[in-house]
């Protein structure tokens, strides 16, 4: 009896052991989990002093979102590959960064926009241009009219300054270039000037054209 029993026993243990290696009582698989097919990705979008920008629109690929008010947006199911990322809002200049994503990544990327400069910002007046061209038109009560054309290039180092009368034709003509200028009147024969004259003429003459721009420059600010 007690032979038996031994027997019994063994074979008990036996069809353990064999039940065990054969991955019987539950699925192990080494004690691993499935593995990840999609990446996970963070996206921030900052000002150019750090801010986070609220509201911003965040692409990657065909994926579209949203900042919150940090400034942060998640993408979480991407397939894996390269993508480009592109963020924008009104106001700011539109930035873009690469990103290649593999499989069970957590990545995460910082976008920083600069926010755009506004005419009032750009053009307070025409010392900040580093060219222009000015038509002042003019008309007297008598009925006559004419016109000053005023062209700065260099920022004011290249001045040409002409005046036509009420027929269009031209009545005077400046050129400056640095320290040097000439002037005509009409079609007479173009005459050099000392430069002390040069100071003189265009210190008068653009004086009242860049009066008369600013002026417009102010105009189509406020507008």
């Amino acid at each position: 009896m007690k032979k038996k029993l031994i027997v019994f026993a063994i074979a008990i243990v036996m069809a353990v052991v064999v039940f065990s290696g054969c991955g019987g009582g539950g699925s192990n698989n080494g004690g691993s989990s499935i593995a990840p097919t999609s990446a996970h990705l963070t996206v921030t979008v900052k000002s150019s002093d750090g801010q986070a920008i609220e509201g911003a629109e965040v692409n990657v690929g065909e994926n579209s979102n949203m900042t919150n008010a940090n400034g942060k947006t998640i993408f979480d199911t991407l397939t894996p590959g390269d993508y480009q990322i592109e963020a924008s809002k009104d106001g700011y200049d539109s930035a873009s960064q690469n990103v290649s994503l593999k499989a069970g990544d957590q990545s995460s990327a910082t976008l920083t926009l600069k926010k755009k400069e506004s005419v009032n910002d750009t053009i307070k007046s025409t010392s900040k241009l580093k060219s222009y061209k000015g038509v002042i038109e003019m008309k007297s009560s008598n009925g006559e009219s004419g016109k000053i054309v005023v062209i700065q290039d260099d920022f004011g180092k290249e001045q040409h300054i002409t005046m036509y009368g009420n027929d269009n034709k031209v009545q005077f003509e400046l050129y400056v270039a640095g320290g040097k200028a000439k002037m005509r009147s009409g079609n007479d024969k173009w005459m050099d000037l000392p430069e002390s004259s040069v100071q003189a003429m265009t210190k008068s003459t653009l004086g009242f054209a860049e009066t008369m721009m600013n002026n417009t420059i102010e105009d189509f600010n406020e507008t």
